[in-house]
């Protein structure tokens, strides 16, 4: 077996046979305190002011006790600053969107029900925009305009086009009607008696100027 001789201080040496169990001498509890300490990662690190002084006054702290420091507190500075990330999702308007840029912030800010989420605000630009390529600002801020008065959860093209024509200004389309085969509207009835009527009319005239052209036949005879 290797024989390693080295010199340790009084007070060392003193802690040593302090802590030493009764079954173990001391070149076996050294040992012992080697093997564990290297089975654990230990290293020395960077010096700082605790127990383990050597004789100049200077001691070290392991690097797997920093480590261990350093990694809980990342940890708990990547949880602080992920809820932070999802706590300051600030909503703003593209510049596609400047001619309604205050009503939509306005809609944000005071009048919009439901959650407000990136998600839910990459919704609402996405919905504005679409009404906007298709019908023209004037559509878009009346969609917004009711959207804060009935505190909506969002704006989208699907809604205005399912909805907002059908009830524009106020105009509900009526049920529609299932008529029987036989029935004929009030309008129809009096243009089928004007087309008969007219044909009468044109019946008459035709044998009035056959009657006159006859008559004027005769009358060259007698």
């Amino acid at each position: 077996m290797p024989i390693l001789r080295i010199e340790i201080p009084d007070e060392l040496h003193q802690r040593i046979d302090a802590q030493k169990p009764e079954y173990l001498d001391r070149k076996g509890f050294v040992c012992l305190i080697l093997d564990q300490a290297l089975d654990s990662g230990f290293r020395l690190g960077k010096p700082s002011l605790d127990r383990s002084q050597d004789e100049r006054g200077e001691g070290f702290t392991s690097t797997s006790s920093i480590s261990s420091i350093t990694s809980n507190s990342s940890s708990k500075n990547y949880i602080s600053s992920t809820k932070n990330k999802a706590a300051k999702y600030i909503f703003s308007v593209p510049p596609e969107l400047d001619a309604v840029k205050t009503e939509l912030l306005e809609f944000w800010k005071d009048y919009k029900d439901g959650k407000k989420t990136r998600a839910a605000g990459a919704m609402l630009i996405t919905g504005c925009q679409a009404i906007l390529d298709k019908y023209g600002v004037s559509v878009l801020r009346e969609q917004i305009e009711l959207a804060c008065a009935n505190n909506w959860q969002g704006i989208t093209l699907k809604g205005y086009e399912q909805y907002g024509l059908v009830t524009k200004k106020g105009f509900t389309a009526p049920e529609p009607q299932f008529k029987h085969p036989a029935y004929r509207d009030a309008s129809e009835v009096l243009a089928e008696s004007e087309r008969l009527a007219q044909q009468n009319r044109e019946h008459l005239l035709r044998k009035q100027e056959e009657s006159q052209a006859t008559g004027g036949v005769l009358d060259g005879l007698f």
